[in-house]
């Protein structure tokens, strides 16, 4: 059984002449943490709460992968399993790209997903990591938009908490890849709003 490492490390910064860093031995072990997952996982994104914890995220073999760590390195017990959630995107191998946390706690993961050809997935999950049922199909959704091909790259919430994702797509199986934008509101619906029926597409020409 394949253990690999995904690890978090903290610094301290200070700066004299230079900027210097230095392990911050109040985190983990000498500034660093290390935990076990089975069948793989790396690190692919990251971001804080406001009461400091530590959520990361991974693909872990067919699931991506959510972990959550106390202030001090420590895995979160409250949250998931001792820590951690797995999660399956039906169909597909989900890699994610980007973590944010809501207004409320909640917690959105949004990546790419492959299989014949590549997918976005945005995903909520409640404060302690149960997948939020009012949001897709068990806390996953799959966002349709006019591209035969389309991932995510990057996300931001924007204060009305409307959900913003960025990312490349081909809009035919012979079309160049594209730069697209889509955005969704916070129930997972796409925003009309914004572009056309919710997405925006442009080609950068050399």
């Amino acid at each position: 059984m394949k253990l690999t490492l995904t690890f978090l490390s903290c610094f301290l910064y200070s700066i004299l002449f230079s900027q210097v860093e230095y392990p911050d031995n109040s985190f983990g072990d000498h500034g660093t943490v290390i935990t076990h997952f089975t069948y793989g996982a790396e690190i692919s994104a990251i971001t804080m709460q406001e009461d400091l914890k530590i959520i990361a995220v991974g693909q872990n073999g067919n699931y991506f992968v959510i972990a959550r760590y106390n202030s001090d390195g420590t895995l979160d017990a409250s949250f998931g399993f001792d820590g951690a959630v797995k999660t399956l995107v039906p169909g597909f191998v989900p890699s994610p790209s980007a973590v944010a946390v809501q207004k409320d706690g909640k917690i959105i993961v949004a990546g790419s997903a492959s299989s014949f050809n590549s997918i976005a997935f945005v995903a909520r999950f409640l404060p302690d990591g149960t997948p939020d049922p009012s949001f897709g199909t068990y806390g996953v959704l799959l966002p349709t938009i006019a591209a035969v091909s389309y991932g995510i790259s990057g996300m931001v919430l924007q204060d009305d908490q409307k959900i913003l994702v960025c990312g490349q797509s081909k809009v035919s199986a012979s079309a160049p890849s594209s730069f697209s934008a889509f955005r969704l509101n916070p129930d997972g619906t796409s925003d009309a709003s914004f572009g056309v029926n919710g997405a925006v597409f442009i080609d950068f020409k050399p």
